[in-house]
């Protein structure tokens, strides 16, 4: 880590500074707080040990320089020859990770306030990270689930929509906060309902079973397409919670299939019905 001690008097300053590297530290100093601002400015660190009382201005005027310039805040212990509470609970509320009053202990306990305190913004940095790489990896996971032809879906043991890929709006027009939370049949043709509400209830008996069928979906603008759908049972994943849904437009499929069916048939005809027959 590396640490930026803000501190006025110089031969507390040192006494510090050999505790910070005795701890395993960095260390860099400063005796007011225009000489930290600048040093901000041109580096990055880890934590400061911050004086209240500084020359040119007190450590809750300085930490409110930072919010003004919308300049990171680093985590900050603040120290003090006041030892007043009120002091103590207004620079927590700014974020100081702890607070230390310059009695004949505080250089005692700063050794295990300085680990405690890394240990925690260790902690915090790895969240953090973790957070980080999951938002990432969601947004990936969007914008590839945006650019493939099949929709995917959740559906509740209730029948009601969990879930709807963002894609859905470029197949059929929907943005899924308009299906989530809706009958997870609403958009079934009345033809095929009954059907497919069958083939539901007998896959949700089912766990870890899959079906696939072809029905007619209404896209928002009221029309029908026929889809192919793939339905899976994964009630018991903990993740899912549901039946997962994929499917896709198939009214390319089925005009070529038409086509072919009446090739065939007005071969047939032709067939049948020539003279040399």
């Amino acid at each position: 880590m590396n640490i930026l001690i803000v501190e006025d008097d110089m031969g507390l300053a040192e006494l510090i500074k050999d505790i910070v590297e005795e701890c395993g530290f960095k260390s860099a100093s400063a005796q007011t707080a225009g000489e930290a601002l600048k040093w901000l400015e041109e580096n990055t660190l880890d934590l400061m040990i911050l004086d209240y009382s500084l020359p040119d201005m007190s450590a809750k005027e300085f930490i409110t320089v930072l919010q003004n310039r919308e300049q990171s805040i680093p985590p900050f212990i603040v120290s003090t020859g006041q030892g007043d509470e009120h002091i103590a609970v207004e620079m927590m509320k700014l974020g100081a990770k702890d607070y230390l009053a310059k009695n004949r202990y505080f250089l005692e306990i700063l050794p295990e306030v300085l680990k405690r305190v890394s240990k925690e913004i260790k902690n915090e940095n790895n969240l953090k990270q973790a957070e980080e790489i999951l938002r990432l990896s969601n947004l990936r996971n969007l914008a590839m689930i945006s650019n493939i032809s099949d929709v995917i879906g959740i559906i509740g043991g209730d029948g009601l929509m969990k879930y709807k890929s963002p894609n859905i709006e470029k197949w059929f027009g929907w943005q899924p906060q308009d299906l989530i939370g809706s009958d997870g049949f609403a958009n079934v043709h009345p033809d095929d309902l009954e059907r497919i509400q069958k083939d539901f209830f007998t896959l949700r008996e089912n766990d870890n079973s899959s079906i696939t069928a072809e029905l007619r979906y209404k896209s928002k603008d009221g029309s029908f397409k026929p889809i192919e759908l793939t339905a899976t049972n994964l009630m018991n994943d903990p993740i899912i919670e549901g039946v997962l849904l994929n499917y896709h437009d198939i009214t390319e499929r089925k005009h070529a299939e038409d086509a072919i069916r009446y090739s065939e048939e007005k071969f047939k005809k032709t067939f049948t019905t020539s003279p040399d027959s």
